[in-house]
């Protein structure tokens, strides 16, 4: 385990890749203290207790909120033998893990758990927190820190539904989703549409992937149990409210890197999102 305590800009270079997928390599980020991670380019704000699993990565950055706090993250360097540990729980059969566990550079692969409703994820980091701090060359040490890694992913997988953040989240982008199952589906058409959240429109995004729009409006609905345009206006706002909090540019400047041509638009939907408009949620920010 490493604990990062920074009041400055920190780069930690993190292998891309150290395993096969009958034995992938996690890097668990637990966050302490308020904190800004960037995963290569993704800039995340975790709060206390959030978690980003992740599977392959270049390089993590964390940094404070603000100028002058601390943010505090610990990172656990972990590698699960899902040919001995799978049986002790089932996160391994899961497709949004399965997924995550066989991606491959050079693509980016994690998972933002937000809002964990339980303190049953910060006892499992503890509990790694203290294997780590034993001889690295036991057997018995090893298998008890996989075994805790694969409890860990199991208790996030019973939370995924309500915790798993799909638009922070970043899963292997794949163009033919039409025969894989939904978490894949899911994953793969937020990812693009995170990357793409200026220009997105249902037809664009539909004929990315391949479909009709009509019958791609169908699918999404069913995955997400929102239509198209409600979720890309919550992505849209979530993106807002990011820029908000870690950047200095304007209102009308960020309405329109997330994708609004009328600033009025985007001030409308943020305060039916939020109760509050940009300018009184970046005040209220600033006075924490």
């Amino acid at each position: 385990m490493k604990t990062v305590r920074t009041k400055q800009l920190q780069d930690l270079p993190i292998a891309a890749t150290l395993a096969t997928t009958q034995q992938p390599h996690l890097l668990i980020i637990d966050c302490q203290q308020q904190a800004v991670v960037k995963l290569d380019q993704q800039a995340i704000v975790l709060k206390p207790s959030e978690l980003v699993i992740v599977r392959t990565i270049k390089t993590v950055t964390v940094d404070p909120v603000r100028p002058g706090q601390t943010a505090v993250v610990r990172l656990f360097d972990e590698t699960v033998d899902l040919r001995v540990t799978a049986p002790i729980g089932i996160a391994g059969d899961n497709p949004l893990f399965r997924d995550l566990l066989a991606s491959q550079p050079p693509q980016s692969a994690y998972v933002v758990f937000r809002q964990l409703t339980s303190m049953v994820c910060q006892g499992y980091c503890d509990q790694l927190a203290r294997l780590e701090a034993l001889p690295i060359d036991d057997r018995m040490v090893t298998y008890q820190r996989q075994a805790v890694t694969m409890l860990l992913l199991t208790e996030l997988l019973r939370q995924h539904f309500d915790a798993g953040s799909l638009t922070d989240s970043h899963f292997p982008q794949r163009t033919q989703i039409r025969y894989t199952n939904q978490a894949t589906q899911g994953g793969s058409i937020m990812t693009y549409l995170a990357a793409h959240l200026a220009t997105a429109t249902l037809q664009n995004v539909a004929t990315y992937f391949g479909y009709q729009p009509n019958y791609f409006s169908r699918l999404f609905k069913t995955i997400f149990k929102q239509s198209f345009s409600q979720k890309l206006i919550q992505m849209r706002i979530e993106a807002g409210k990011r820029q908000l909090a870690l950047t200095d540019q304007t209102v009308a400047q960020i309405s329109q890197q997330v994708g609004y041509q009328n600033t009025a638009n985007f001030n409308q939907h943020f305060k039916q999102q939020t109760r509050l408009t940009p300018t009184a949620y970046r005040a209220q920010l600033k006075s924490r």
